[in-house]
C-alpha cells in the first residue's frame, strides 16, 4: 500500500505476524538443541582419568561392584562419587579392556557396613566382591 509520499508500506496481518513468530521460535529451538547436543558430547571427553595412575596401585580392601568396559566403569565411578563413595576403576591385568569398579579402601571390620551403605544407595552392595590388593 502506498502512503502520501508515494512510498510502499508493507502491511502484515495477524496471521502473517504469527507465522513469522513461529518460524523464529522453531529456528531458535533448533539452534539451542544443536548447542545442547554439542555441549553434552564435548563434556564426555574429559581431560582427566578416573583410574589411579599405574604406579599407584590400590592398597587395602576394596569392594568390586562390576567389571565392564572403560566407558561404563567411568560412568559408574562418577555416579558413586556423586553419592559420596570413594570409588575408582582399575584395569584387570589378565583381561585387557575390562575395568573393575572398586569402592574403598574399606577397613577390614567395615566391609559389611560398606555393603549396607552401597545397597541403601541403590548399588549391588550385597553381591559386591571383596578384593585385597
Amino acid at each position: 500500500m502506498k502512503n502520501e509520499d508515494g512510498k510502499i508500506e508493507p502491511i502484515l496481518g495477524h496471521g502473517q505476524l504469527l507465522g513469522v513468530f513461529f518460524i523464529l521460535v522453531i529456528l531458535l529451538a533448533l539452534f539451542f538443541g544443536m548447542g545442547y547436543v554439542m555441549g553434552r558430547n564435548s563434556g564426555s571427553a574429559s581431560s582427566f582419568s578416573n583410574e589411579p595412575p599405574a604406579d599407584s596401585a590400590p592398597v587395602g580392601v576394596y569392594l568390586q561392584l562390576a567389571a565392564t568396559t572403560r566407558h561404563e566403569a567411568e560412568l559408574e565411578v562418577d555416579v558413586l562419587r556423586k553419592k559420596n563413595f570413594h570409588a575408582t576403576s582399575m584395569e584387570v591385568p589378565e583381561k585387557p579392556g575390562i575395568f573393575r569398579v572398586l569402592v574403598g579402601p574399606v577397613a577390614d571390620g567395615g566391609v559389611n557396613k560398606a555393603r549396607e551403605d552401597l545397597q541403601g544407595a541403590g548399588f549391588p552392595g550385597k553381591s559386591a566382591i571383596v578384593k585385597r590388593f
